[in-house]
């Protein structure tokens, strides 16, 4: 007589076990499925890099997007984007809040940028900029000849950042965010960091056609503009990045490395050749004094 407490049915001769589904799990196993399954189901931020930290990867992630939402966001959005578990968020955003670098509203409990932000940012500014007085050049070259001055940075990931700007008093002025980003290859940049390098033309074509340019030059258009940067300490973009926009810069150097740019931004043939020697002569002198 067979028995009622048979574990298993028998097809063919042979036992046919079936697969655990969870029920039996261990503890551990249901939690590691349950995270994957969180992680899974996130979008994570593509701009987080993969270190062996990765709690300072999720905080950092964690920042920026904060930096580039409009409104302040709660904890399960933040996790979703950032592609963590809910909980796991909930001890980052703690561990930011009491080092002021998220805020988060005691009603709502959504979060946004932090004051301790504006105090790191002010140290590193005054840490790495060249000189405490950048503000001045740029107040002095935007007032003189009427335009848009800027000043961008090198950081670690081959991007030139905006950290300060200037505007003159006109009517209309192209406007520059502080923080904006682009590539290093890019814009009048570019041509002077290429300048300063020593790379075959095989190379500089593969970086050359890496940028998203919004009206394709020729490579060998681009490179004489190269080596007129070279040659002269100024690159300049004639609405091949920015339709429509001018840029001319000058490289800050620190240690005889390029490490930011001067720039003065104008729409195009509002400059006469010899306003625009002025103008040169202006950026590459202000960044001499700014360089180190």
């Amino acid at each position: 007589m067979k028995s009622q407490a048979e574990p298993a049915r028998r097809a063919g001769g042979k036992t046919r076990v079936k697969k655990d589904q969870g029920v039996n799990a261990s503890p551990a196993t249901r939690r590691r499925k349950a995270s994957l399954k969180g992680d899974e189901a996130a979008s994570p931020d593509e701009d987080t890099p993969t270190t062996r930290a990765p709690a300072v990867n999720r905080a950092a992630a964690i920042l920026r997007l904060l930096a580039r939402s409009d409104a302040p966001l709660g904890v399960n959005s933040i996790a979703r984007h950032v592609g963590i578990v809910p909980s796991t968020c909930h001890h980052i955003i703690r561990a930011l809040e009491i080092e002021d670098l998220i805020s988060v509203d005691p009603d709502d409990r959504r979060c946004s940028i932090g004051l301790g932000l504006v105090n790191l940012a002010r140290r590193a500014l005054n840490q790495n900029l060249p000189e405490a007085n950048a503000q001045f050049e740029l107040d002095s070259i935007a007032e003189e000849f009427k335009l848009t001055t800027s000043l961008t940075r090198l950081d670690n990931r081959q991007r030139m950042v905006v950290v300060a700007v200037a505007e003159p008093e006109v009517p209309f002025a192209i406007r520059v965010n502080i923080g904006q980003r682009l590539p290093v290859w890019a814009s009048a940049t570019g041509r002077l960091y290429a300048s300063t390098l020593d790379l075959p033309n095989g190379k500089l074509q593969k970086h050359f056609n890496a940028v998203k340019w919004a009206v394709q030059p020729t490579f060998e258009e681009w490179h004489s503009q190269v080596e007129y940067a070279r040659t002269n300490g100024i690159g300049v973009d004639r609405g091949f990045f920015v339709p429509g926009i001018e840029i001319h810069a000058a490289a800050v150097h620190e240690y005889g490395r390029m490490q930011g740019t001067i720039a003065a931004l104008t729409t195009i043939g509002t400059q006469d050749k010899n306003r625009e020697q002025e103008l040169h002569e202006a950026l590459r002198t202000a960044a001499e004094r700014l360089s180190t």
